[in-house]
């Protein structure tokens, strides 16, 4: 590397380290601040969030809405206040609530994704940037374990940046394999290897969040059933599930 691309990789980094309050050397959450469509006082952090039940349980990041005073939910057309029903730090994973009828989308149980598997996304970066309307992007399984091979997640090459953390990680039959979480900290991987790494992502196994769900009374019984097949096209997927997908607010 020339000493121009070292210089900037380190200011990266710098810009990835501050975004993540806990440990530089694990994946760095994907949360930031954004521009609600409605007029209101700015979050302190967004997200994104899906609906696993018709009933308004919705699943997000831990670190969205971790310490936040106030939380909300910014579908299409209007704001509803959310609730934290429970939370799963270690995992990076909470359940919240709201109230009303949504579409929800269903928890992949089996079959197991596999290595290669084609998977996609859909959420909301970047929003200050690229604006409220949802985004998709697509990609593989590259690994059927994380960082420094952690088993609870998938290494992913779907695309994600400062505001999917939280989105459905859905297979070709629209089910829930994981949860975005974040992508492997440039300045860590600098300063151990040397060299900045490419569309190194992470998504926690859904496995983790049907136990979080298990852990709270008569939830388990609402979640959607999923589907056997894993081979539709992917715009019937993004159309069956873009309505269960929303902005998470944290105040």
């Amino acid at each position: 590397m020339t000493s121009e691309q070292v210089a900037e990789a380190v200011r990266r980094g710098r810009v990835l380290t501050a975004r993540n309050s806990g440990n530089p050397s694990v994946a760095s959450p994907n949360a930031t601040g954004g521009h609600p469509l409605q007029k209101g006082p700015e979050p302190n952090r967004s997200g994104t969030g899906f609906f696993i039940t018709a009933e308004g349980h919705v699943c997000t990041s831990y670190h969205v809405v971790k310490n936040a005073s106030r939380l909300a939910i910014q579908t299409s057309n209007e704001v509803l206040p959310a609730q934290l029903v429970r939370a799963d730090p270690a995992n990076d994973l909470a359940v919240l609530k709201v109230e009303g009828k949504f579409n929800a989308v269903p928890l992949g149980s089996s079959p197991v994704p596999r290595l290669g598997q084609s998977v996609l996304t859909i959420g909301f970066p970047n929003m200050s940037v690229q604006g409220t309307a949802p985004k998709l992007t697509r990609g593989e399984i590259n690994s059927l374990t994380g960082l420094r091979d952690d088993p609870r997640n998938f290494q992913i090459s779907v695309a994600i940046q400062p505001g999917n953390s939280g989105g459905p990680l859905l297979d070709f039959g629209g089910n829930v394999v994981g949860v975005v979480r974040g992508s492997l900290s440039e300045a860590s991987a600098l300063q151990s290897s040397g060299s900045l790494p490419q569309s190194v992502n992470y998504a926690v196994k859904s496995a983790y969040l049907l136990a979080l769900v298990e852990a709270v009374p008569e939830l388990s019984s609402k979640l959607k059933k999923p589907r056997r097949a894993t081979d539709r096209k992917a715009e019937d997927v993004v159309s069956e599930a873009q309505d269960a997908v929303f902005i998470v607010l944290a105040y």
